[in-house]
């Protein structure tokens, strides 16, 4: 009888905890309705949770793998601009052609510019002479070059004691230097050595003391002192007197043929000063 009371007494423990279990269970789960809490389970229970610090972490390794991602992206387009420019330009076969035919026709402009503004200066502007014999001594001596100007000459006359040079009057294709004695107008005659303009001596200390006598004019030339130089017309002598053919040889000189005002001795270095 004891064995079966305690038996039945078990059972009845068991039905009572069971449904204490049950009202428990029912009462918990509209409280967790109320707050949006889904009851947890074993499964989730042992999961584990994500915290707002863990979000916070990921988004900012997110973002930094993003900037790395867009610098290795910068750094290769840089990469291959540098290998673009060190390839380009490529020139193909007809560009190198046209380059160097450009280069070309560019070097014979350049030349041919070269040789016309030469000839440009010498013409309208100045020229060179080498003087080759020392009729002009001891101004001007043998194998010294000078420089005749030439502008000077479109605004002005040629004046008495100018150094010009001129070409040959006899018809020799050659460049003369000599000095304007007498203009036109003016006349000259020499005696017992001696150069008068217009009855006047000349002081001639360029000449260092030789004498200008006359000379027996060339075939055809009839020179007559005292004599009047004609218009159009300049009368030369060489500074060395006793050594010069000059316009008490071949007579007064056309103004057409003078191709310059002698202004410099250039050469050699030791020579070189102004001409008066």
């Amino acid at each position: 009888m004891n064995a079966d009371q305690n038996k039945a007494k078990k059972n009845s423990n068991r039905r009572l905890a069971s449904a204490a279990h049950a009202r428990t269970t029912r009462s918990l789960q509209p409280e967790a309705q109320n707050r949006n809490v889904k009851p947890i389970g074993k499964a989730q229970a042992n999961r584990p949770s994500t915290s707002r610090v863990d979000r916070g972490l990921s988004d900012d390794k997110a973002s930094a793998r993003a900037a790395n991602e867009k610098a290795q992206m910068l750094a290769s387009a840089l990469t291959q601009e540098k290998d673009k420019s060190k390839r380009w330009p490529k020139e193909a076969p007809w560009n190198r052609k046209n380059t160097v035919f450009h280069e070309v026709v560019s070097f014979i402009l350049t030349i041919a510019l070269a040789v016309f503004s030469i000839s440009a200066f010498k013409v309208f502007v100045a020229d060179v002479y080498a003087v080759p014999t020392g009729s002009m001594s001891p101004t001007i001596s043998v194998d010294d070059r000078i420089i005749a100007e030439k502008l000077s000459m479109r605004f002005s006359t040629i004046k008495q004691f100018d150094i010009v040079t001129f070409t040959d009057p006899v018809g020799n294709d050659r460049t003369l230097v000599k000095r304007v004695i007498a203009v036109e107008g003016q006349t000259i005659n020499l005696i017992n050595g001696f150069v008068y303009i217009d009855g006047i001596i000349v002081e001639e200390p360029y000449t260092l003391g030789r004498p200008s006598y006359p000379l027996s004019p060339r075939a055809g030339q009839t020179i007559n002192y005292p004599y009047t130089v004609p218009p159009g017309y300049i009368w030369v002598m060489g500074d060395n007197r006793t050594d010069s053919a000059d316009s008490r040889y071949f007579g007064p000189v056309s103004l057409e043929l003078v191709t310059g005002r002698a202004i410099f001795i250039t050469w050699p270095p030791d020579h070189f000063s102004s001409l008066k």
